[in-house]
């Protein structure tokens, strides 16, 4: 029986065909050349589910919100797709699912679905956004971050983006406050360190695209490097 992998990415060709879309496409193909079953999991965002064939692939989109509540967006609830995928995880059984992005379609929680599935998770990350909230990877816009996530650092440097550094960080505060139920935004930070938490627990391992994505990792992930 040929082995299956199942690819998690928030789009996918005809419709998307930007950088990411292309590394999974290629990688895909490849597989597909040596034998492998090959499915994708896409976010179908505002729009019902619907299962589609692309150059033998088989691609899942999965039913997403055009807009979401503010604790689903910062982590606080499972996303409102995560049933159906855990659903997708059975009806593909796959041995591996390789995740290619953090987002509001596909976060941690999926990544602790597929392994409790039993399945290999692998990561990939391609861009800066996974790992820094502002995206950009700058402190405060200005230097090359390290990539380690800090509550009060992170939330300061996030709202710089608006504000002047010292109203940034008297604004950071408040992520410490217990109010994150009420002001779900202050979750944003936590959120971030709960997913690479996650990453780290649940990825058995990842892929560094770029060397400075390979020293961001060392600074929270004790998962293995494929």
């Amino acid at each position: 029986m040929s082995p299956k992998i199942l690819f998690v990415l928030e789009n996918f060709f005809p419709a998307h065909r930007a950088g990411t879309e292309t590394y999974v496409l290629n990688l895909a193909k490849g597989l597909i050349e040596k034998g492998w079953q090959v499915s994708v999991a896409i976010a179908s965002i505002g729009k019902d589910s619907e299962k589609y064939e692309y150059e033998g692939i088989l691609v899942y989109a999965l039913s997403v919100p055009a807009k979401i509540g503010p604790k689903e967006m910062n982590g606080l609830q499972p996303p409102s797709n995560a049933n159906e995928f855990r659903e997708t995880l059975k009806r593909v059984q796959p041995e591996i699912v390789h995740f290619h992005s953090f987002s509001r379609s596909f976060t941690h929680y999926h990544l602790k679905a597929a392994n409790e599935s039993d399945a290999k998770v692998v990561f990939t990350a391609h861009l800066g956004g996974i790992f820094c909230a502002r995206g950009d990877m700058q402190k405060f816009g200005m230097n090359r971050c390290n990539g380690k996530i800090s509550k009060l650092t992170c939330a300061a440097c996030y709202a710089s983006q608006k504000h002047g550094k010292i109203k940034s960080y008297m604004g950071a505060l408040a992520t410490f406050l217990p109010i994150k139920n009420k002001r779900p935004a202050l979750n944003l930070i936590p959120n971030k360190i709960q997913s690479m938490q996650y990453l780290s627990k649940y990825a058995n391992c990842s892929i560094a695209i770029a060397a400075w994505i390979a020293d961001v990792y060392k600074t929270f992930c004790t998962c293995t490097p494929c």
